[in-house]
């Protein structure tokens, strides 16, 4: 059962985060705060005030947590990155456009899509099977 609820609660950071990032849809400032809000409740009750059987692991739980919030520092660092190769003259001086817009358009795919799914596959693995984390 425990299991169930932390899927929910690592996709639903995910999600919000997603939509945060690549603007792909708008999240209310209502469903905003209160995900901050249950992160908030949901990190204090790890910090290991209340002993409790149910709870994954501290140290589990915060390091699972940390592959989100790095899905920020991957977001603004890719976006860095891409900034420095349209300003390349690999992709300036090109005559053709077309193999650099490809490259673009791939490290968009990468960077937008696949970086968010392979994370949350990532933590849904940790949070059913222990031996991952």
């Amino acid at each position: 059962m425990i299991h169930i609820l932390y899927t929910f609660f690592f996709i639903l950071v995910n999600v919000v985060l997603y939509s945060l990032l690549t603007k792909t849809f708008k999240v209310g400032q209502r469903i905003l705060l209160l995900v901050a809000a249950i992160v908030t409740v949901v990190s204090i009750l790890h910090l290991g005030f209340f002993d409790s059987r149910l709870l994954m692991p501290t140290g589990d739980y915060f390091g699972i947590l940390m592959f989100s919030f790095a899905l920020i520092i991957l977001h603004y660092g890719s976006l860095f990155q891409l900034g420095i190769f349209k300003k390349s003259s690999v992709y300036k001086n090109n005559e053709s456009k077309v193999i650099p817009s490809l490259t673009v358009k791939a490290f968009d795919i990468v960077r937008l899509k696949i970086i968010y799914i392979l994370i949350s596959l990532y933590q849904l693995l940790a949070v059913w099977i222990p031996e991952v984390r």
